[in-house]
This record gives structure tokens, sequence and C-alpha cells, in this order.
């Protein structure tokens, strides 16, 4: 029969164990893997933490001498290997006799818990921070603490913590890890820790740091301390632990995010070391957006969001919303599901440290394109090549650095101004050099009219000849597109639907393209714009279906391609410019007719924004043959444009008189107007209802107009159409108050005939 040893005792064997050298003064702790005596070093006069392992039920298989040396030798070298202020130093192993042991600094402190008590949150945190640094620092060693909690973590009077007791630490390649159950402290040990033949990596520590924040914010544990593994896997997953706020209402929302993200239950939600939740604590401390996103906060929001959603079908069956609203609804929940990147967030809201970015990278963009050209010949053109090229490396080099060491946001600033800036170092050089400007100075494209109008005498600026820009313009596209297959942020795609549409006008340039009259040059212009469109247009349409596949399979949450809103955009908007020229300065064509002499002819014009229009409702027709939110956003945009395309060349043919006469312009522009306001009732379309309006207001102001310049009686003609106004507005105001109620009975008069007629006569009733 076993008996414990008394305090005595204890301090007496451990005397015999450690010899001469160091005085044992008292029991400091006890654990599974050993005892920790505060004793003194008799010949340096310093206080020391001596640490002798015991074996417990040791395998009568295996020497436990050999056991225990082996463990002590695992624990010495894990802390040697360590250098980190926040981190136990060991001063001695012994392996000599019967015990070997450790002798560490001594902490005085008091544990982590018990020294926070009197402290806000803001403080306590600040703490701990310092201990997920340190652990940072184990894991980024290749170490796995292995057993964190509270009495493990000693913060002396100066506030500066230190992490103790290494006994299970290891690294991670150990082959012992995965042999036999590793044990650590029920209640902050990560359940898979405590079974055997699981992987163990850094995020075990994780989830130990997770339920000391736990503790920190609430002042309590969120499970027993000796609750077991399975239990707490199961606690963890159905949401039975109550939340940090249910104890402690005033924690921080963000604190608690980063909380349940730590002690997720399985180990590949969590945060994937120490680094990271010490980089998320950071960012709550910086007022950023914190990257966590616990399972059990989403799988909540998500149930919520998917509840409204079928309850805002039920409104529409119902019939308290309209299937407009019900859309409108139904897509802003959506896409309340599919989360931005924490440094997205940020980079959209404007705050101080946000707008001093942009405001920077701006004005570099402004000295090195505008101050540079500017002070040419003061500075001397290699200086001034050095100094863009200099900036732009810069900007790129260290955008990159900070993007990979997680610091995205400003990172990727910094690449955006790299983007900006690397081109114009390209434009300096080509500046100086004249490369690719031409004999004639507009590189191989012929100097036109057209040329000489826009810029300064009979040659271009320097630097801009057509070659040139080509050659800026591809610059930035390769430049663009590599960021984006590097960074993975779909603000690079912006700058390739950009260059790509810079570097197609400045091939229009280079070939010619306005080597002809004014009028003809622009109108080819326009074409060749909308053959850009249009070949861009089934690109956009592929990568938004793609998108839109990705986010079924994987959900809103883990979709983080956003590459077709910029490809499609942008090819609408260039296909949307490029027929809108094409119809102002070159209608004919629409007729298959040459361009003439005076191509501002408003009945061609009107003619060719009709074709313009039908090819606008193609366009939403194409949109709409297989609806993602995408594309429904972009053919609400669409039918905004497309009401223009059919009542502004009848408002241009009333102006010009086309065919002599002006009259029938003016009758048909209010028809169609009003055709519009009636249609938008159809699919609840405002933007068809507002530009009937708007139209029909600038239809009545031009009828004064023709009044005052071609009726007699203008006065009377005035006072007939102002009273017209006065009395048809309020008629079918009545129109609309009484109309329904008279179809409504129409249509109950038509039923009950319906009814009589199925039924047949009645009894005692003859029918003639």
């Amino acid at each position: 029969m076993s008996t414990t040893p008394s305090p005595d005792q204890l301090l007496a064997e451990a005397e015999r164990a450690v010899g001469d050298r160091y005085r044992i003064e008292s029991l400091a702790g006890e654990g599974g893997m050993g005892r920790v005596f505060a004793a003194r070093d008799t010949q340096l006069g310093r206080r020391v933490a001596i640490k002798l392992l015991t074996v417990l039920d040791p395998n009568p298989d295996e020497d436990p001498g050999l056991r225990a040396h082996d463990r002590l030798v695992g624990e010495a070298r894990a802390m040697a290997r360590l250098n980190h202020p926040n981190l136990c130093r060991v001063i001695e192993v012994s392996l000599v006799g019967q015990t070997p042991f450790l002798v560490m600094d001594w902490v005085d402190g008091a544990d982590l818990t018990r020294f926070c008590k009197p402290f806000e949150t803001k403080h306590r945190i600040s703490i701990l921070l310092r201990v997920v640094d340190a652990v940072a620092a184990m894991h980024q060693a290749g170490l796995v603490h292995g057993d964190l909690k509270p009495s493990n973590v000693l913060v002396d009077h100066d506030e500066r913590p230190t992490i103790v007791d290494f006994g299970l630490a290891r690294a991670e390649s150990d082959p012992s890890w995965i042999a036999t159950p590793r044990g650590g402290t029920p209640g902050y040990s990560a359940p898979e820790l405590m079974t055997a033949h699981a992987e163990i990596d850094p995020s075990v520590d994780v989830f130990s740091l997770g339920v000391m924040l736990y503790e920190l914010l609430t002042d309590r544990t969120p499970f027993p301390k000796r609750t077991a593994p399975a239990v707490v896997i199961d606690l963890l997953r159905r949401g039975a632990v109550p939340l940090p706020e249910h104890y402690s209402p005033g924690v921080p929302a963000d604190l608690q995010k980063i909380c349940l993200a730590a002690m997720e239950p399985e180990p590949g939600d969590r945060y994937p070391d120490a680094a990271a939740m010490a980089a998320d604590l950071r960012r709550y401390l910086r007022r950023e957006t914190v990257s966590a996103r616990p399972r059990l906060l989403e799988s909540k929001f998500d149930e919520q969001i998917e509840q409204q959603i079928l309850q805002t079908r039920e409104w529409r069956r119902l019939g308290l919303i309209t299937p407009r609203e019900t859309e409108v609804v139904t897509r802003v929940l959506a896409d309340l599901q599919r989360a931005e990147s924490p440094w997205i967030i940020d980079a959209r809201r404007l705050q101080a440290s946000q707008v001093s970015l942009y405001l920077g990278g701006w004005i570099l963009a402004l000295g090195l394109v505008v101050g540079l050209a500017d002070t040419w010949d003061v500075i001397g053109a290699p200086l001034g090549i050095a100094t863009a090229w200099l900036f732009a490396l810069l900007s790129l080099g260290l955008g990159y650095r900070l993007q990979s060491a997680g610091e995205k946001r400003i990172g990727v600033g910094m690449l955006v101004t790299g983007q900006v800036a690397l081109p114009a170092a390209v434009w300096l050089v080509l500046r100086h050099t004249a490369w690719l400007a031409g004999a004639d100075g507009t590189g191989m494209g012929p100097a036109s009219e057209l040329t000489a109008m826009l810029f300064r005498g009979e040659r271009p600026l320097p630097g801009l000849a057509n070659a040139q820009i080509l050659a800026l313009s591809l610059v930035g596209l390769g430049l663009a597109g590599s960021l984006r297959a590097v960074v993975r942020s779909s603000a690079f795609t912006f700058f390739s639907v950009l260059g790509a549409g810079a570097g197609w006008l400045s091939l229009y340039l280079v070939f010619g393209g306005l080597d002809a009259m004014p009028s003809v040059a622009l109108g080819r212009w326009g074409l060749w714009l909308a053959l850009l469109g249009v070949a861009t247009l089934p690109a956009g349409l592929i990568v938004d279906a793609r998108e839109h596949e990705i986010i079924r399979e994987i959900g809103r949450r883990r979709a983080k391609q956003r590459d077709a809103a910029p490809v499609l955009c942008g090819s609408l908007l260039w296909m949307g410019l490029g027929i809108t020229a094409a119809a102002l300065f070159a209608p004919a064509w629409y007729l298959f007719e040459h361009a003439d002499e005076n191509p501002m002819n408003p009945a061609k014009q009107a003619w060719a924004f009709a074709i313009n229009g039908l090819i606008l409702v193609g366009v939403m027709v194409v949109l709409g043959r297989r609806p993602t939110p995408l594309r429904r956003r972009i053919a609400e945009v669409l039918r905004w444009v497309l009401p223009t395309h059919l009542m502004a060349p009848l408002l241009f043919m009333e102006i010009h008189e086309t065919w002599g006469v002006w009259l029938p312009w003016l009758v048909l522009l209010p028809v169609l107007a009003i055709g519009f306001c009636f249609a938008s009732a159809l699919r609840q379309w405002k933007p068809f209802l507002i530009s009937g309006l708007a139209y029909l207001a600038i239809w009545y102001g031009r009828c004064f107009v023709r009044i005052e310049a071609d009726l007699p009686e203008a006065t009377a003609w005035r006072v007939v159409l102002t009273f017209a106004a006065v009395l048809l507005g309020p008629a079918l105001m009545v129109l609309a108050w009484r109309a329904p109620a008279w179809i409504a009975r129409r249509r109950l008069e038509r039923w009950e005939r319906r009814s009589a007629l199925r039924a047949g006569p009645r009894a005692g009733q003859s029918w003639r």
C-alpha cells in the first residue's frame, strides 16, 4: 500500500537528487510530469526553479530511468531551442543520479488568471498578446507546447508573462506525438491532444489560448475542467457552450469571435497557429476587421438568413410584397452570406489611416506623372527617370512584402500605387528617348487633323505617340495580370480590363484610325470599341457562370473570386460607348450607306439609336437566360439606358425638324414616354417609369417652345396647354382611384355569368 510522502520527505528527496550545489527551499508546484521546487544556486547566489521528473505507471517492459531520461532530454532540447523574453530559459540539465532534473530561471509571479483578476479587459488582452507571441515563436521553431494553461503562465510585477513547464513540448515531426495519448490538462487542452493516433499541430495550442482568452473575458472557464474530450467536442459542435457575452455582456464582439475561432472543435477550423491568432488580436487593437469567422456564429447566422429568405418568399406568396421587392430582399440577404476578406472591408472603410493610404498613393502618382514631367529641364532626364523607377519598384516590392506578411490592406494599396507608378516610369523613359515615336511624332500612324487639334501644334506631347500609348497600355495590362495571379485580388482585374481597353484603343490609333475626316474617324472608333465589348462579353458570361457554380458548390462564405463584375461591366461599357459613338457620328452605316459630309442627320441617327435599343434588348435577353445576381444587376443598369436610346432620337428629330416636319415627332415622343411608364408595371421596372416621366417633362417643355416659335395665337395655346395639364392630371388621379373598382365589378359579373352557364337552368326557372 503506497502512501503520499509528506512535504518534508519531498524536500529531503529533492535535496538528495540535486546534490550540494542547489539548496531546496520549497515545493513550488506539482504536475503529472514532475515536481517543481524553488531553490537557490549556492555558487552564484541566485534563485532558480528545479524540476524533478516523476515516472507514473511505467511500462513494465521499459526501463523507468531511461523513460525519465528521454523525457527530460526532450524537454531540455525543446526549451533550449527557444529564445524569447516570455519563454522560460533552461540553465542546466542534470542526467546524473537516479532522478534527472532541469534547472530553470525562477519566475517570481502569479499565474495568468489570478494576476489579471483586477484588470479591465483591454489590460488583460495586452498581457495575453505577449503570451500568444511567445507561443508563436515556439510554433515558428517547429515546437508545440501541448499543455498551455493559466498556471503555466506566470506574470511578474513588471507585468511580463513567462511560459513555463515544457514537459509535453515536442517537435511537430516527433513520431512519439502520434504513437500514444499526450495527456494535457482537461478543460484547457484540445480534445484531440488527449486521444491516441491523432495528428498534432500548433492548433492544439491555439485551442488552449482560446480557453484562456475565454477565461480572461468572463472570469470562468467555458466547461468544467474535468470534462471528457468527447463531451467537449459535443458541447462545442452543438453550440452548448455559452457565448462569452452571456457571462459578460460588455465583451467586444471581435474578441468574442477570436475566442470562438480559437476554440473550434475541428482543428482545421481554428487559427493554423498562434501567429495567426496574434495577428487577429492586433487587428482588434488597431480597430480593424478581424479575420475570425467562428462556425458557431456563422451557422446561426446562415440558418437565420435561410429562414428569412423562406419567409420573404412566403410573404410574396401571400401577396404582402411584390415580386420585385422579393428579388431585392433575397439578393441582399444572399449577399450578406458572402463574407468579404477583412482587409477588403477595411480598404472600403474610410478611416483616417485608409484615407492617408489613398492620399499618399495619389500624391506620389501626381509627383511622378506631373511633377517630374514639369521639372524635366531642371532636374535632368537621368535623375527624373531614376526617381520614377525607384519609387515604382519600391511600391511594388514593399507592397508584395507586406501582402505576403499578412498586411494585405496596406500591401494591396501599395501594389495599386505601383500599378500606376510603373507605367509612369516607362512613360518618362519613352518621353526622354522618343522610342516608338516615329518620324512624324505619332508612332506608326499618320498625323491627322484631329490629332493636331488634340495635341499642341502638329505633334503630340512627348511620350504620348500612338505606339507609345500602346506600349504603356501593354505594360499596365501585363503588370495587372501578374499582380492578379500573385496577389489573387480582383482589384487588379479592374486594372486588367482598363489596360485592355486602353491597349485596344491605342491599336486603333497605331493603325491609322484617325486618318479620316473627324466624323468618320469617330464612327470607326465607336465600332472598334463596340467590337471589343462584343469580344469580351462571352468571357465575362463564362467567368460569371463559373463563379456562380463555385458559390453553389462551396457556399457564399468561402467563394472569394470576384472577377466577373469588372469583366462584364467593362464589356458592356465598351459596347455601350461604341454603339453610341457610331450612332452619333456615322448613323448612315446602320442603313448600309457610306458616311456623307453631313453625318449629323437626325433621321438616320434616330434609326441608329433605335437599332442600338434593339441591340441592348438582345443583351438583356442574353443576361436573362441564366440569371445570376450579377447579371440581374447589370440588366437593371441597362434598363436605365434603353429608354433613352429610343426616346432621345425622337427628341433630336423634333428639334432639327427632320424631313421638314416637327409635329409627328412631338406627338410620338409622349406616346412612347407614356408607353414606358405603363410598361414599368409589367416587371416592376422603375427605370422605365422614371425615364418615361423625365422625357414627358422634356416634351412638355418643348411644346411651349414650339408654340412660341411656330404657332399663331401663342398666348392662347400656352393657356390651353397649361389648363390641359392641370385638368388631365387630376382626371388621371381620379381614374386611378375609380378604375380598379370598376374593373373588379366587371370581373365579378363575368365570373357570375360563367358560373351560371356551367350550372345550367335552376329548378322552376325557364330559359327563353
